[in-house]
């Protein structure tokens, strides 16, 4: 929507909004700016003026209107968050390819504070801004948006890891909160077929106006991007031209393509934790089992979980008779084998995706420990699938 194409009634609405928020303004902020902040909020004048002087305040409070002059990326950062702006769309908007699949969350908030990240991902919203501006001027018109690419290769259940995901999320926050109207559209990628699990936990996050600009292409993906952008903007990888020097497909000189991070370079006195634990003391030669119906296929277990000064046994079962009790899990179907875990010395972490309905019984044994009963903590999430027509029916494009 345009200043130019308001009707009547908007551009009264846009006068008064102005005038509402004229103390907090600078004389950088026309009417392209205060629009977005209008319609992020329906026209709602109380909202709009709310939202932007929450917003003004954030901005002081992080030092967002120095932030790309005076960041210095994190050289852990630098060297594996995936990711970075390539090249511009057919409406001459900035380009962000996204590798999401290659972030390990984890091994990065081992590294950093998660305040880091997202210090990182707020200057890289301040650079789409200075981008907008310099394409403005270069095209003579308004370029106020961006176009993303989310490369879901490689995404699986290690990025169902729970305090990745809450990092992630607060940072969507961030964005909704005071970058609206940033987004043009967001082109999703080699999604997995855990990419609806995915989407249920982050929908409540995320506006309606920001869904809609969410597509999830098939199979056919390359030839839809070519259509948004030109060849000669894209990695040779994702339906384009454009190569390294040395050949490379995805211009990984350019875009970050992630990676593992080596467990050297963690640092020990960051502390990571669930603030949702339950506790259960698991007494000497005894083992404890929780039940879990599973009505949907697809969906997914995660869980956490530490022990005081002891390690504890972990396995996953899957019962087809439901006649056997639930603590003769010898006669059920092993999905993980029993292992001693050293949940004393890190917590530990996992998922599994169930693709059949049922029920599955999560196993902490200390039957082996004839002397010491252990304290157990542990968070047990059941992540079903977004099964709604807005993911099933996602804005799919055809050519």
């Amino acid at each position: 929507m345009e200043v130019k194409d308001l009707d009547e009634k908007k551009r009264t609405l846009l006068k008064q909004f102005r005038q509402n928020v004229s103390d907090i303004i600078q004389s950088h902020h026309d009417d392209y700016f205060l629009l977005r902040w209008l319609k992020a909020r329906k026209f709602d004048l109380a909202k709009s003026e709310a939202m932007l002087r929450k917003s003004m305040e954030f901005r002081k409070e992080m030092k967002l209107d120095d932030l790309v002059q005076s960041y210095k990326i994190p050289q852990i950062i630098q060297d594996y968050y995936a990711g970075n702006y390539f090249g511009y769309d057919k409406e001459g908007s900035p380009v962000l390819v996204d590798p999401i699949g290659n972030l390990d969350i984890k091994g990065l908030m081992h590294c950093v504070k998660k305040e880091e990240i997202w210090k990182y991902k707020l200057y890289m919203a301040e650079i789409a801004t200075v981008k907008f501006k310099q394409q403005s001027k270069k095209l003579g018109r308004r370029i106020e948006s961006m176009t993303t690419i989310e490369d879901m290769s490689n995404l699986g259940l290690k990025h169902l890891w729970k305090p990745g995901l809450d990092c992630f999320f607060k940072l969507v926050k961030m964005y909704e909160e005071n970058y609206p109207e940033f987004l043009k559209r967001v082109f999703i990628i080699n999604a997995p077929a855990i990419f609806p699990v995915m989407y249920s936990l982050m929908k409540p996050f995320v506006s309606e106006e920001t869904k809609q600009k969410i597509f999830v292409l098939g199979s056919n993906w390359k030839q839809v991007l070519r259509q948004y952008i030109d060849e000669d903007q894209l990695p040779k990888a994702l339906g384009g031209t454009c190569t390294d020097k040395d050949g490379h497909p995805y211009c990984k000189s350019q875009i970050c393509l992630g990676g593992e991070i080596p467990k050297s370079l963690y640092k020990t006195d960051l502390t990571i934790c669930n603030d949702d634990y339950s506790t259960a003391v698991i007494n000497r030669g005894a083992a404890m089992q929780i039940k879990y119906e599973i009505e949907d296929p697809g969906t997914t277990i995660r869980w956490e979980f530490k022990t005081d000064g002891h390690d504890i046994a972990f396995g996953l079962y899957y019962k087809e008779d439901e006649s056997l009790a639930d603590s003769n899990i010898e006669e059920m179907e092993k999905l993980i084998s029993v292992e001693r875990r050293d949940s004393h010395l890190l917590p530990e972490y996992g998922s599994f995706y169930c693709d059949r309905t049922g029920t599955y019984i999560v196993n902490f044994d200390n039957s082996y420990s004839w002397t010491r009963n252990k304290r157990l903590s542990y968070a047990i999430d059941v992540l079903k699938p977004d099964l709604s027509k807005d993911i099933c029916n996602f804005n799919l494009i055809k050519t």
